[in-house]
């Protein structure tokens, strides 16, 4: 990110951070939704994989916004 930020400053304030940590926060979010309701209706081993790996992603970023 460092490296893109050099080449492309979009991200310079607290609030473009903050938008930002809520963007991420909101992807894993929905990421955990849809991948909740895939392991329900398929039942298999890696659809719960990638429930417990958005699961794990929400709350550091849910804790990361609670520090903006």
């Amino acid at each position: 990110l460092q490296a893109y930020l050099r080449e492309n400053p979009c991200v310079s304030e607290d609030a473009d951070w903050a938008i930002f940590s809520y963007y991420k926060w909101y992807r894993a979010n929905v990421r955990l939704k849809v991948s909740a309701l895939k392991a329900m209706q398929n039942g298999n081993a890696g659809a719960e994989s990638n429930v417990e790996e958005y699961w794990q992603l929400f709350i550091t970023y849910y804790h990361a916004l609670g520090k903006g």
